[in-house]
């Protein structure tokens, strides 16, 4: 995010709002429609009409969405530290005379996990804790 705010005009609800904020026009905009969206759509599903009371059920249900990335995230993390922690040993000390390049790519190119499939150069990176 930048330092500079910027005011950003969005409609929720048919009523007009003046966003201040330091993310870009574009992505208030995108969160502005997403909200207008999620509003709506728990008005026609549960036959709400006060604005006041869709606008709670829809706060619910975006926070549940965060949620649920949020684990998401946590469960990517573990399997991701779990992973590290299996191949810690079929890689060469981190000394500075050997690279993660003479690791045999036949044997290590794919790893699998429950979160998905990973390639040794996504793991190999600077910034994981067996590379300190």
């Amino acid at each position: 995010m930048s330092s500079k705010k910027n005011v950003v005009r969005v409609t929720i609800l048919g009523d007009e709002y003046s966003i201040r904020s330091d993310a870009s026009t574009e992505r208030t905009r995108a969160v502005a429609e997403h909200v207008d969206n999620v509003i709506r759509e728990t008005m026609k599903a549960g036959n709400i009409v006060e604005a006041q009371k869709a606008a709670i059920l829809a706060a619910l249900s975006i926070t549940d969405e965060l949620f649920d990335a949020r684990e998401a995230g946590e469960d990517l993390a573990g399997s991701m530290k779990r992973l590290s922690t299996e191949i810690r040993p079929w890689l060469p000390p981190a000394n500075g005379k050997t690279s993660a390049a003479s690791v045999s790519r036949r044997d290590l190119a794919w790893f699998n996990t429950k979160a998905g499939s990973f390639k040794l150069s996504q793991l190999l990176s600077p910034e994981l804790p067996y590379w300190r």
